[in-house]
């Protein structure tokens, strides 16, 4: 699972977080899930909408368990 916020400029506004998915796919790993939150910077578990990102990590953990 990778998260970021897409206005983050650590992650060069969410294209690293695109790139790195990208690189693992072509070496054959797929079982991955990307989501890019809007208006979210670096710290999205401190942003306006966590709530919605704990969420998501929440049920991404859920399902892995299945």
């Amino acid at each position: 699972l990778f998260v970021s916020g897409k206005d983050d400029p650590v992650g060069s506004f969410g294209t690293e977080v695109v790139t790195s998915v990208d690189m693992l796919k072509k070496i054959g790993i797929n079982d991955i899930k990307m989501k890019l939150y809007e208006n979210d910077r670096h710290e999205i578990l401190n942003e306006l909408d966590k709530e919605t990102v704990y969420e998501d990590i929440y049920n991404w953990l859920i399902e892995k368990m299945k």
